[in-house]
Formats: C-alpha cells, sequence, structure tokens
C-alpha cells in the first residue's frame, strides 16, 4: 500500500515534575539532538508547525528553532497535564495541580481514535507535531511502547489508515510511561 503523505512528530523530551512541566535541560538536549535527523527529512523545513498547549509541547518547537509565533496550537496535541506515580499508581497532575485519577481521565478516549486520526489526515504532507507520547497513545499505542525525545513518522496510507515509524529512537521509559512521582 502506498504512502499518501508523511507527519513528524517530535516528542518532547525528559520533564520536569512540576504542574505543566517544562523539560529538564536535558530533556531539551533530547530533542535538539534531532534536528539534524529532522532536516534530513524535511531539508526545507516543515509546511506546517503544530503543538499542544502545555509548556513542554511549546519547550519542543523552541528547541527545533521553530518559530511559535507561526506554530498552529491544539489541546489535541497535548496539555499541560502529566502523567505521574504516586503512592496509589498513575495519577494526572493537572496545570493547578490537583491530581485525578488514571482511570478517570478520559482524554485520550475522547480525542483518541477518530478524531486525532482525521486531524492527522487534514495536516499537510511534511507538517510536524511537537508533542509527546499522547498522541503515539491516543493513535492506539500503549504508554510503554512510545519514547520521548524521539522522532516518529506518521504515515497516511492509500486507506486513510495511519502507520506510525520510529525514526530516530529516544528513552523508553521503564515505569510504564509515567514520568514523575510526587
Amino acid at each position: 500500500m502506498k504512502v499518501v503523505k508523511t507527519i513528524y512528530l517530535v516528542t518532547h523530551g525528559e520533564k520536569t515534575n512540576d504542574p505543566n512541566p517544562g523539560m529538564t535541560e536535558e530533556g531539551k538536549e533530547q530533542v535538539r539532538r534531532l534536528l539534524p535527523k529532522i532536516q534530513k527529512f524535511m531539508p526545507e523545513g516543515p509546511v506546517e508547525t503544530h503543538c499542544g498547549t502545555g509548556k513542554r509541547q511549546k519547550e519542543v518547537v523552541e528547541c527545533l528553532d521553530y518559530s511559535f509565533a507561526n506554530t498552529k496550537v491544539s489541546d489535541i496535541w497535548g496539555g499541560p497535564s502529566t502523567l505521574v506515580k504516586t503512592d496509589g499508581g498513575k495519577t494526572i497532575l493537572l496545570a493547578d495541580g490537583t491530581l485525578v485519577q488514571w482511570i478517570n481521565f478520559k482524554t485520550s478516549e475522547h480525542i483518541g481514535g477518530d478524531v486525532i486520526q482525521t486531524a492527522i489526515r487534514n495536516l499537510p504532507h511534511n507538517s510536524i507535531i511537537c508533542s509527546g507520547r499522547p498522541v503515539l497513545v491516543r493513535l492506539g499505542l500503549r504508554p510503554e511502547d512510545c519514547q520521548s525525545g524521539a522522532l516518529y513518522a506518521l504515515h497516511v496510507m492509500e486507506d486513510n489508515s495511519i502507520q506510525i515509524e520510529l525514526l530516530v529512537s529516544g528513552v523508553n521509559l521503564s515505569d510504564g510511561g509515567a514520568g514523575a512521582r510526587v
């Protein structure tokens, strides 16, 4: 089956433990090291740049030296909340500091599947999404199979399916996807 277009996804690197976390200096370096690889796939640069609404998604744009002023921003590409581990297990830390049990956090369900696939299909060829692992989870991957500080290709196929290809490895978190412990 033929690839109709490719959208690139850069997942943010290691993050801080704050509500609406940014990336650590190491996390920023994880993203910066991807730029030469991205330039090989898109020598002219991305046609469009997209990112989520959280601090770490914006920092991905900045680490890649793209203009945030020209970036299209949407919650579909991630928000300021973050997955953390507590004594109670996996929890979501909201931007205001509130903890929500993983089982009660429904964003992946609500904007996963057809919603995110349609958004990706509607992006122009050679666009780039600056986000994180939740985009991959919304596309059906398990959190533990997704990498941070990595470059993925999202290939839109003739039949409108989306094939995910890991182009440049990043960090695979061993704790099942929870980045911070609170």
